[in-house]
């Protein structure tokens, strides 16, 4: 019988999504911003030339975002984390429209009903919580989570 060392990790993947070693539970959205590069940069080398800028952003929001969004709900994310996924979708947004202006960026956003991702995670997040909190199957690991689900629900509330 050998032995083998376990080699430590700084993260773990676990169905998709990448928690980060510490004493408080963290996850890691770098993998999904990578994703979601990944993905904008293929289908704005197919179509970025070609088709109109409507037709690029509605690929994006619904072949990309998802990538960025896949189980966010389930996380608590910190305010950087927030703003460093609102800076990869401003940054797809700067690169089809050839700006670097933040303000241009927000303008066409709402003039192409873009939801930033701060929204779409208090969207996901509420959403899930609700039906967390309102499913019928009860057990005693359950009821802990719900009343913290429902704490998270007050502070969403609250923003």
């Amino acid at each position: 019988m050998t032995v083998q060392k376990i080699s430590w990790q700084q993260n773990c993947r676990y169905l998709g999504i990448h928690i980060v070693a510490g004493r408080v539970f963290s996850c890691s959205l770098d993998y999904a911003k990578r994703s979601f590069y990944r993905a904008f940069n293929a289908v704005y080398c197919k179509v970025g030339g070609v088709a109109s800028e409507d037709v690029v952003l509605h690929l994006v929001k619904s072949k990309c975002m998802p990538l960025l969004l896949y189980g966010t709900e389930a996380m608590s994310l910190k305010k950087a984390q927030i703003k460093s996924a609102e800076y990869a979708v401003a940054s797809c947004f700067m690169k089809v429209f050839k700006t670097s202006s933040k303000e241009i960026v927000s303008d066409c956003m709402l003039f192409f009903n873009f939801q930033d991702f701060a929204t779409c995670y208090s969207r996901r997040k509420r959403k899930f919580l609700l039906k967390f909190v309102a499913s019928s199957e009860s057990n005693v690991i359950r009821s802990i989570f719900v009343h913290a689900a429902r704490a998270e629900l007050n502070g969403l509330a609250c923003r």
